[in-house]
């Protein structure tokens, strides 16, 4: 009736692969080289690990969150790490930004990547931290995959005709997609939270 082309809705598969797979090698792909550079020792990749360091300490929400966990306002806490989370991981830094640009999501992985690499610590992975750490990894990294595989779809359906159809179909997938996210994020905040709550923070 508008006079553009109907478009198949893709399924859950067809949709997400694709973006999907891009957004696990950007963030892979650079964690990886960078831990290896932190593992080996390279004076550049240690300098840039203590500054990164300086800033995640001082940054607003993670500081906030640490000082309501010291003080034993858990729930308080928990709260402040999922809407971090949520709001600037998964919508704002990952799904909206697509929106404007299709390429942005998979280039703040990189990044993202890079940050990751740049934070490891071997003494993370072992005994009942390396346990909250390992499974707040394995359920936040699957979310801001998806939530920038969507962005990624956000943008593209706003260069190839028919835009309202894409947009659509857009909008179907993240009506149950982002939902979802939540949840994971909502789990995930509680898991780590509750892991510092029970062993309490690292020395």
């Amino acid at each position: 009736m508008n006079g553009e082309p109907a478009v198949k809705r893709r399924s859950f598969w067809q949709f997400y692969a694709v973006p999907v797979s891009v957004m696990v090698l950007a963030y892979i792909l650079p964690m990886a080289s960078t831990t290896l550079a932190v593992r080996a020792g390279d004076p550049q990749a240690l300098k840039a690990r203590q500054m990164l360091l300086e800033r995640v300490k001082a940054a607003g929400a993670i500081a906030a969150a640490a000082r309501q966990i010291r003080a034993g306002r858990y729930v308080q806490a928990t709260l402040t790490v999922f809407v971090w989370n949520l709001g600037m991981g998964a919508l704002v830094m990952s799904t909206l930004v697509g929106g404007l640009f299709f390429v942005i999501p998979p280039v703040v992985a990189v990044g993202r990547g890079v940050m990751l690499g740049l934070l490891y610590d071997p003494g993370t992975f072992e005994g009942a931290r390396g346990i909250v750490a390992v499974g707040t990894g394995v359920l936040e990294l699957p979310t801001y995959m998806i939530a920038g595989a969507l962005g990624m779809r956000l943008g593209l359906a706003w260069l190839a005709p028919p835009r309202r159809e894409r947009l659509r179909e857009v909008w179907e997938h993240a009506r149950w997609s982002l939902p979802a996210v939540a949840l994971l994020l909502l789990v995930a905040a509680v898991w780590e939270v509750g892991g510092i709550a029970l062993l309490g923070p690292r020395p």
